[in-house]
């Protein structure tokens, strides 16, 4: 997450700036240049997610902006940045899924994975607080059941 805040991840605009890449395009959409933010808030298939999510604010977000995001009603407040960290850590991951492995992964998916990878944070997490991660799945599960 820090590197994402800083613009530091390997985004096709960062490589392009080290002279490793010619073209930023982005790679999973085709439609733009792969920025940080564009991975996170501004590829279709982000868009997709956070608007399945609820979360609107994460769509085009700036990194900067990433600490002043609010969860959106049932997602809980407690542990919420780390619910977003686990949710730009599954997009970064597809992002690398499609770039690396041609790999292609629909928001529905997506919303599994992020289901998964939350149940396995949850033993992480103290018995106390393991509601937490247990409340992700079930917000995943419900995001992934809607018609949109």
């Amino acid at each position: 997450m820090w590197l994402l805040v800083q613009r530091r991840i390997q985004s096709r605009s960062v490589l392009r700036k080290k002279h490793i890449v010619q073209d930023a395009t982005c790679q999973v959409c085709n439609a733009s240049e792969e920025t940080p933010d564009h991975i996170i808030g501004g590829c279709a298939i982000a868009v997709s997610f956070w608007k399945r999510l609820n979360l609107n604010s994460m769509v085009g977000i700036q990194h900067q902006n990433l600490p002043s995001v609010t969860p959106s009603p049932g997602i809980l407040v407690d542990e919420f940045p780390a619910f977003l960290a686990l949710a730009c850590w599954e997009i970064w991951k597809l992002r690398n899924a499609k770039v690396f492995r041609q790999e292609n992964v629909s928001a529905v998916q997506l919303l599994s994975r992020c289901k998964s990878a939350a149940q396995l944070w949850s033993h992480g997490f103290s018995a106390k607080k393991r509601h937490i991660p247990q409340s992700w799945c079930s917000y995943f599960q419900m995001a992934r059941n809607l018609l949109l």
